[in-house]
């Protein structure tokens, strides 16, 4: 171990930036990884995971862009591939290649990159991905819509306070005629056979085919059930060897749908490649928890977990807090898919809350519009995305910040997107020139 990397597990080094709970401990421990390796600036070449090099491997709910955030982690996305689950690169109906502009807040992804180098004046830690891959898909007609979620497939969808809708303002705002189908990216939950919603795009006309996945049951030679939906699956090439429980990701013809059956067109395994990174972060719901001697084995997001004596328990969080459905972000060493952990998180309701007041956005301004209060400028981050930005003067990081601010500065700004997915209402704005 380094000097470097001992000062940071003794707690001596700084965070770069004020993150959100919980999202500094991997930020630096992959800064201390490159110190032991000599470590670089921005010119380093990534080393991808599963190569026997040290880079990186997130997964969870995009959070922001300049270029693309997840789990505290800002990543050049200009060089990466974008791509679906099943290794697809052209989006779900083959209309076209996929590329960054198709990313969106709230959908859940995974990124493998390089080696992660620090900002300047305090920005987020970076780093360079490779492939950006999103995952967790429902897709299909909404009904029974209610306070906390609606059905969608025969399946319970819910939300929570970091739930990001599209074309709503929110799970009160949805209605038959505003919301008659909607492009779901969810966590799923074992413990009630339901979904946990990170984003909601609601569509009002069908699309050309419908998505689903979740552990079958009721297999028989012709059909299986994923939880209130019977699928017929007789039709498919190349089908994967099925066996009831076992994850499946289901594309399904909208012709087929009659009350709770349909037929499947496509029909493939929900398995992890076994990936290896000696820094790793994922979020999601814990699945198939078992505790054991001195820790746990247990899944998230389908990505095998094992806590042990050495695991650092985040925030109060204890090992009796543990079980299937709670959410969590976990982060360590990945090798061969399965994820040591370093240290747990145990995601509340009070830090979703946060997370949806705390969406985070870099790019340039430009048309700068100013009052006594604040103002509105056009953000446009590196990824291409325009954003009108809303502000008060309060909402600046300190005040030389907003005396330096004009067109052409480079801001990071963080806040609640709006409904329309153009618009920010900004609860912080820091000038990262």
């Amino acid at each position: 171990m380094s000097l470097f990397e001992s000062t940071f597990f003794m707690g001596a080094v700084p965070m770069p930036m004020p993150m959100r709970k919980g999202k500094a401990l991997f930020s630096l421990t992959v800064l201390a990884a490159l110190a032991a390796c000599g470590g670089g600036g921005g010119g380093d070449v990534a080393s991808v995971p599963g190569s026997g090099g040290t880079g990186s491997y997130v997964a969870g709910p995009i959070t922001g862009f300049g270029s693309v955030i997840i789990n505290g982690v800002r990543y050049d996305d200009s060089a990466a591939r974008i791509e679906t689950e099943d290794g697809e690169g052209s989006d779900d109906d083959g209309k076209g290649t996929l590329d960054k502009g198709d990313l969106r807040l709230g959908m859940i992804a995974e990124v493998e990159g390089g080696q992660v180098t620090t900002g300047t004046n305090g920005a987020l830690s970076t780093g360079t991905a490779s492939v950006i891959r999103y995952i967790n898909e429902l897709k299909g007609p909404v009904s029974n819509v209610t306070g906390t979620g609606f059905t969608l497939l025969g399946q319970t969808v819910s939300v929570n306070p970091a739930t990001i809708y599209e074309n709503v303002s929110g799970i009160g705002a949805i209605t038959g005629g505003n919301c008659a189908y909607a492009e779901v990216y969810a966590f799923y939950d074992a413990t009630t056979s339901s979904y946990n919603a990170t984003r909601v795009e609601c569509k009002t006309t069908q699309p050309d085919s419908y998505r689903l996945y979740g552990p079958i049951g009721n297999l028989t030679g012709s059909t299986f059930t994923i939880n209130g939906l019977t699928v017929t699956y007789t039709g498919v090439s190349e089908l994967p060897t099925l066996s009831n429980g076992v994850v499946v990701r289901v594309r399904l013809s909208p012709a087929s749908l009659i009350g709770n059956a349909a037929t499947a067109t496509r029909v493939k395994l929900n398995t992890k490649a076994a990936r290896s990174s000696s820094k790793a972060s994922v979020e999601g719901l814990i699945t198939d928890y078992v505790a054991t001697t001195d820790g746990a084995t247990f899944k998230v997001n389908g990505v095998s977990v094992v806590l042990n004596a050495s695991t650092d328990f985040e925030d109060g969080v204890q090992k009796a807090d543990l079980s299937d459905g709670v959410r969590v972000e976990v982060e360590g060493a990945l090798v061969d898919g399965v994820l040591t952990a370093r240290s747990i998180e145990q995601e509340s309701e009070t830090d979703l809350e946060d997370q949806s007041e705390g969406q985070e956005f870099m790019g340039r301004a430009s048309n700068v519009v100013t009052d006594d209060n604040g103002g509105t400028f056009t953000l446009t981050t590196s990824g291409g995305r325009v954003l009108t930005v809303t502000y008060l003067n309060t909402d600046f990081d300190n005040p030389s910040d907003q005396t330096g601010f004009g067109n052409n500065a480079l801001v990071e700004v963080k806040g609640a997107l709006g409904s329309d997915g153009a618009s920010v209402d900004a609860t912080k704005i820091q000038l990262e020139d």
